[in-house]
């Protein structure tokens, strides 16, 4: 039994759906207000809760081989730090201490957006970047910086038994709010679009929960793990866009 959190979000219910191909049982996370739709054709047990409630997580971890923890409040802005640091980083503790007592693994999904900026596009980052070219302070990069800290906290001092995750931009099926997918509907009906420098590892889900679920049993106790895909300016990756949904369009580039 393996027990997964966010799994309405677009990488989580890619998880939930890989678990569910390969035999394994599994329980879900979903808040009362959340829409069950995302469960309606997987075999899973629902616990209904949140981050929040530490009973709810025990109850929902006892018995379980590993907990994926996929679930994040995501806000990219300079506000909501607070509510950011409740689900990020207070949930994060919580699952973490249940995963501890249970002695069993936690695989703790982070992003790519906690590691070091790259240089250019000739100078990709690995897992043991130095942290030469931070990323701009948002909520939630502080909030999944901390959340990450907490893990590594644990790793140290307990026998918790961890690994962390840093998927990159992802695109995929079952994005049901949508999530990322928001980026290609704004750019699809943008009516000028001009990119901004820079760029991202663009990554389908289903490779990156695919990843994941292996993680649960062969990734190395404490390792930070990045899961990529392909490595794209925004102009280029907004011009792909733009050809999958069939629209010939210029995509400007911005300076800095």
């Amino acid at each position: 039994m393996i027990f997964v959190t966010g799994g309405t979000g677009l990488l989580g219910n890619n998880i939930v759906r890989t678990l569910c191909e390969q035999g394994q049982a599994v329980r879900v996370l979903c808040r009362p207000a959340s829409s069950r739709i995302a469960f309606d054709d997987l075999p899973v047990e629902i616990f209904e809760g949140d981050l929040s409630d530490a009973g709810i997580l025990n109850q929902a971890v006892s018995g379980c081989t590993a907990v994926i923890h996929s679930a994040a409040m995501i806000h990219i802005g300079w506000q909501q730090l607070e509510a950011s640091r409740s689900v990020n980083v207070a949930g994060t503790q919580r699952l973490a201490d249940a995963c501890r007592r249970e002695g069993i693994r936690l695989v703790h999904i982070s992003t790519v957006d906690t590691l070091p900026a790259a240089q250019d596009a000739g100078h990709p980052i690995h897992e043991e970047s130095e942290r030469r070219l931070e990323k701009t302070p948002c909520s939630y990069v502080i909030s999944k910086t901390e959340a990450e800290r907490v893990v590594e906290q644990q790793l140290a001092v307990s026998d918790l038994d961890a690994v962390i995750i840093h998927p990159g931009f992802m695109l995929g099926p079952f994005d049901w709010k949508p999530s990322s997918g928001r980026m290609m509907l704004e750019v699809n009906r943008a009516p000028v679009l001009a990119a901004p420098p820079g760029g991202c590892s663009a990554c389908d889900a289903r490779d990156v929960a695919q990843a994941i679920v292996t993680a649960v049993t062969r990734a190395s106790r404490g390792e930070h793990y990045i899961l990529a895909g392909e490595n794209m300016s925004y102009q280029a990756l907004w011009q792909s866009m733009l050809q999958a949904t069939g629209r010939q369009r210029r995509v400007w580039k911005l300076g800095r």
